[in-house]
């Protein structure tokens, strides 16, 4: 497994190297021989560089929160919006885009807004001191479906010229305005991350009913709360960053199962490196397939239907 997982490092390290040199724009491999090099540089460390860095963080977050969310609820469909966050941070971009706030607020209040809608799940789902994970996802749907329906208000209420527009893109999520300044943000998913695999050996037992792991001495309603929560901030900054980029916090953990197994103990670490491999590898076509730039959100999507349903085939062939 871990020569595995080494040969998955090696491919992230190359396809981030080759990364570099694609765009509308082709950079030369020997560019710093050239005499415009200074043009070359630009683009690569103002502008591509934090783009591929950030695209790396964001997938590896959105799909360890994913792996994190299908071993909590026992779910394999589970997937980082489980809990209403995107909506809830969609809508708060949207107020921040219709405030006219500047890209740095409507982050801020995109973060905010997701990580409210969460805490009022948890609200929402806490009973007599502890959280089951029905109550959970019936009051993640309650609060995702509220924050919806703000989010349509928004979107009612927004410009059709200007601000209606801008909404609408966001929520197919771009990495094409990110700087060094959201690249700084994002390196604070490093903590969560850190966490969650340090305790990565526990989500084994979390897949067990609360009954048997509370028999052999461990605390399932505390873990539970400790790992969603820090998945979901993970997912709240991510969504903060880039807009809202769908299905990789569902298929990405599945395709780590298939290539590591279902132990955690290297499906944690087989997601973050494919989840930086898939978005990274998604982003490049976002900006090379076409002179403009595809939301990546739109790519994603594309790619990971199929793919989904691809590893559905072939685990129902495989059970049957």
């Amino acid at each position: 497994m871990r020569l595995k997982i080494f040969y998955l490092f090696v491919l992230l390290v190359f396809s981030f190297c080759l990364s570099i040199f694609v765009g509308p724009i082709k950079v030369p491999f020997d560019f710093w021989l050239l005499k415009n090099k200074n043009y070359y540089e630009t683009i690569i460390y103002d502008i591509r560089l934090p783009r591929i860095i950030l695209s790396c963080i964001i997938g590896g977050s959105m799909s360890l929160a994913g792996t994190v969310y299908q071993s909590v609820f026992r779910n394999p469909l589970a997937s980082p919006d489980i809990l209403g966050t995107a909506f809830g941070c969609a809508f708060g971009a949207a107020v921040g885009i219709l405030l006219s706030g500047n890209l740095i607020l409507i982050q801020l209040f995109s973060l905010i807004s997701g990580i409210l809608s969460t805490f009022a799940v948890f609200y929402i789902a806490r009973k007599d001191g502890n959280i089951d994970i029905l109550s959970l996802v019936i009051s993640g749907i309650i609060v995702g479906s509220f924050f919806s329906s703000l989010l349509g208000l928004a979107k009612y209420f927004a410009d059709p010229d200007n601000k209606l527009p801008a909404i609408t893109f966001w929520l197919m999520g771009s990495f094409s305005d990110v700087g060094y300044k959201d690249v700084a943000i994002g390196l604070v998913c490093l903590i969560p991350i850190c966490v969650i695999y340090y305790k990565r050996w526990f989500l084994n037992v979390a897949n067990l009913e609360d009954e048997e792991a509370i028999a052999i001495g461990f605390d399932i309603h505390r873990f539970r709360i400790l790992m969603i929560g820090l998945s979901t901030l993970l997912v709240s900054i991510s969504i903060s960053l880039v807009g809202i980029i769908g299905w990789v916090g569902l298929v990405v953990p599945h395709m780590a199962r298939l290539v590591v197994g279902y132990d955690n103990k290297y499906v944690v670490v087989a997601s973050l490196i494919i989840g930086a491999l898939f978005v990274l590898l998604c982003d490049d076509i976002a900006r090379s397939l076409t002179t403009g730039e595809i939301p990546i959100g739109i790519v994603t999507s594309f790619i990971s239907a199929p793919l989904f349903g691809f590893l559905y085939k072939m685990n129902y062939a495989k059970n049957k």
